[in-house]
């Protein structure tokens, strides 16, 4: 889903990342008249704009704070058989997986994979590049699903102890079920593999991403990875705690990368447990 910021660092005389985003008209009717809030409609407008061309100057020039350019917090550090394990682990709790076989049961995945599947052939035709698959999959998934479709290439930031910025590769949203999806291609991955190019290994990454647009659109948010074989979908909440469980378990003194987003997940059940169970 990430696409390394620094490949869209601008001419160092703009001060800014210059980015081209994908955002049609049919995207921003649906963040305007689909969500029950207006603040990703007001990200997209910021991005978009023609004044800041992706990232607004003042992300680049604030230097109060730590800059980390991309959300980079794959899971490194393991070895085929740890990974095997993780990746049994998450499937049987926190991770869903759908394949082709599974064609129907989500609509959406269904879109994906059959997008995924068109563009695989479209690269081995050399219809187009291997580096031109993220752009043909954003287009083709703009057009066939019009309805859904919110935004391609979306560049989106967090300020906590450090800033973190990067690049979206898809932002999907159900009307029916009012949930937010962001969505990683990953061509170039295998779903069943324990190798390093295995999903598994992106999954903090992905979940990094889940969770800044949740504080963005403040909505129900899903994270999907998926190339033409299969998809991984899962909550951005869950899976950072047991991977991190796992990887404890392995090495004490392991400290994770993503530990900021860790806090901020702990927040958030903190702040929905006090108000759910105060007095009124």
């Amino acid at each position: 889903m990430l696409i390394d910021v620094k490949l869209y660092l601008a001419d160092s005389k703009r001060g800014s990342w210059f980015v081209t985003p994908e955002i049609p008209l049919n995207g921003m009717a649906n963040a305007y008249y689909e969500l029950p809030k207006v603040d990703l409609y007001n990200h997209l407008e910021l991005v978009g704009s023609d004044m800041f061309n992706g990232f607004p100057t003042w992300i680049n020039f604030d230097s109060t704070f730590g800059m980390e350019k991309s959300f980079n917090k794959k899971l490194k550090g393991l070895n085929i058989d740890s990974r095997r394990t993780l990746s049994e682990k998450l499937l049987n709790t926190v991770v869903e997986q759908y394949t082709k076989a599974d064609k129907g049961e989500l609509k959406i995945v269904d879109a994906l994979l059959q997008t995924a599947t068109t563009v695989k052939w479209m690269v081995a035709s050399k219809l187009i590049t291997q580096k031109q698959a993220h752009k043909a999959m954003i287009s083709i998934m703009n057009l066939n699903e019009p309805g859904r479709f919110i935004g391609g290439e979306v560049p989106v930031w967090l300020k906590m102890k450090n800033m973190y910025t990067g690049i979206i590769d898809l932002l999907l949203f159900d009307p029916t079920t009012k949930t937010l999806y962001v969505v990683d291609y990953k061509p170039v991955l295998d779903h069943n593999s324990f190798l390093d190019n295995g999903f598994v290994s992106s999954i903090p990454q992905l979940a990094a991403y889940g969770l800044t647009m949740e504080e963005i659109a403040d909505i129900n948010v899903q994270c999907i990875m998926f190339n033409d074989q299969a998809a991984w979908i899962f909550s951005p909440d869950d899976v950072l705690g047991p991977i991190d469980a796992f990887m404890l378990a392995a090495d004490n003194s392991w400290v994770a990368p993503w530990v900021e987003f860790l806090d901020l997940v702990a927040y958030k059940e903190y702040f929905w447990a006090r108000f759910l169970y105060r007095d009124f």
